[in-house]
């Protein structure tokens, strides 16, 4: 059994094999979150996106079969939600498919885009 312990911010974080377990004291509530897998230990703004559900921003790009390729960015209202749109994503995608992290800052700024390169290379 795999046992990790640590203290995040007055909130207790216990990863259990593949279990994780957020134990609140101020509030005498504990949340469960059961992974299939964990890679790694997830990261104090992961863990922070769980417990507040608040609206997390990416940017997506990827090109298809047909050699287009094209980017966009993303708004999600939860972590949650963006983990199941990129694994739907990437098990539906025809070539590379990439997903970045960003800010609002940045998502404000973002441009979407699109390249048919085969297109550009027959000269239309």
């Amino acid at each position: 059994m795999n046992f990790y312990q640590k203290k995040l911010i007055g909130i207790n974080l216990f990863i259990i094999d593949n279990t994780i377990l957020l134990q609140f004291p101020f509030v005498k509530k504990s949340i469960i979150i059961k992974k299939r897998r964990l890679p790694q230990l997830p990261s104090r703004r992961t863990i922070l996106d769980h417990i507040t559900g608040r609206t997390v921003y990416f940017y997506e790009s990827g090109t298809d079969c047909d050699g287009c390729e094209s980017g966009s960015r993303a708004q999600y209202y939860s972590i949650t939600e963006a983990n199941r749109c990129h694994e739907d994503a990437y098990k539906w995608a025809d070539g590379p498919f990439y997903n970045t992290r960003i800010t609002k800052a940045e998502y404000d700024a973002a441009e979407s885009y699109f390249k048919d390169h085969y297109a550009q290379k027959a000269g239309y």
